[in-house]
């Protein structure tokens, strides 16, 4: 191995040491190394245009390649899309992008009769490996699967890195993602929600506020009507994606709320049933109605992300704001009471074990016995 193959290896490993590093240039053969020749036995993912590996470093970590499908000038205007938004992103409920690979090969080959050579590009990404994998691999009907609680902080989550990428990633800049589903929120060894998959996203810079796509492109289910329809683009395309998958967080399923409901109550009432049901079957469980409040103002939040009038869909600032808002005044009254009733519970506990060993002492008389068997009754 040379000396600058090796300085090239040793930059990914020192890149993934510091939070604060740079993507670097990767070389094709270092990838082909760590990922086992792209063999199957690798593949962690696969979609419509890329396969994505698992590339294990010397040292022992790991990282996910993702080798995009050869479709000349299309994949080469997608890869240089994504590389050059992902350059300018860095959050904590964003996929960190660690390198890059671009080469190009002749290979001889029979083109109408003829002998050529043929170039073949490859064009590859390196990201932060995430060990959860991707969030619809755990979505199920709320009945079972993620517990409420680690599905409210992932919702949280994807709030937060959409709120970066629409008012933070750059001064007076948006990123719009425009494939945002669950399929590409990936989660790490915390259950911490990470938003995936640039190859769509488009920059908007400076004033900009929306633009008009020539070809349609997305995920049908999680597309904007406006999107779909007069090819429309703005921020609110991410917030529609975002509702359709605050609701599937919830129900457990990607869902039109209005299929065969004739009012949103009638959609909303079985989920909080189901809900209900599930979290009072946890034994202990103290929390049942700040919980069951949380869910429904989710779902309301989903729904006003899908509305079909883009201005009337919130922002991502506002969003947040009501998902704290409503954390402050409910959740720290609840942990308030939590605290309280383990105080309860612990003077039961005292005052039970007392009366128990003064009764087993058997050393009272008839009449502080029978006092003492009265309050385990009241306990």
């Amino acid at each position: 191995m040379g000396d600058d193959e090796s300085s090239r290896r040793g930059d990914l490993e020192s890149i993934l040491g510091d939070p604060s590093a740079q993507p670097c240039d990767l070389r094709l053969q270092y990838l082909r190394e760590i990922t086992d020749n792209f063999s199957r036995e690798r593949e962690i993912g696969r979609g419509g245009f890329s396969v994505v590996y698992m590339g294990k470093l010397p040292n022992g970590k790991i990282v996910a390649v993702k080798n995009l499908l050869s479709v000349p000038k299309v994949q080469e205007r997608q890869f240089k899309n994504e590389v050059d938004n992902l350059m300018r992103i860095r959050h904590q409920h964003i996929v960190r992008f660690v390198g890059y690979c671009y080469e190009t090969w002749h290979e001889y080959i029979e083109y109408n009769g003829v002998r050529v050579f043929a170039e073949k590009p490859k064009m590859l990404l390196c990201f932060e490996y995430m060990l959860k994998g991707s969030l619809d691999r755990y979505i199920s009907e709320e009945s079972c699967g993620l517990d409420w609680c680690t599905r409210f902080k992932i919702i949280k989550g994807i709030c937060n890195g959409l709120h970066y990428l629409h008012k933070e990633c750059e001064i007076n800049a948006s990123v719009i993602h425009l494939d945002l589903k669950p399929a590409n929120i990936m989660l790490d060894h915390n259950m911490v929600p990470k938003i995936a998959d640039f190859g769509l996203s488009k920059l908007f810079l400076d004033a900009k506020i929306e633009t008009c796509a020539t070809t349609l492109v997305g995920s049908y289910g999680y597309m904007a009507p406006e999107y779909i329809c007069q090819r429309i683009i703005t921020t609110k395309a991410d917030i529609y994606s975002l509702g359709v998958t605050i609701i599937e967080m919830i129900t457990g399923h990607r869902i039109n709320p209005f299929d065969g409901v004739t009012s949103w109550q009638d959609f909303v009432e079985p989920v909080l049933k189901k809900w209900r049901s599930r979290l009072q079957a946890i034994p202990r469980y103290t929390s049942l109605e700040i919980d069951c409040q949380q869910i429904e103002i989710s779902l309301a939040i989903g729904r006003s992300c899908i509305k079909i009038d883009r201005m009337e869909r919130p922002t991502t600032t506002e969003i947040i704001e009501s998902l704290n808002q409503w954390e402050n005044t409910n959740c720290c009254v609840s942990d308030e009471e939590k605290l309280h009733e383990k105080a309860v519970d612990k003077k039961k506990e005292e005052a039970i074990s007392s009366a128990l060993k003064q009764l087993n002492e058997n050393t009272n008389s008839l009449e502080e016995n029978m006092r003492l068997a009265t309050d385990l009754k009241v306990w």
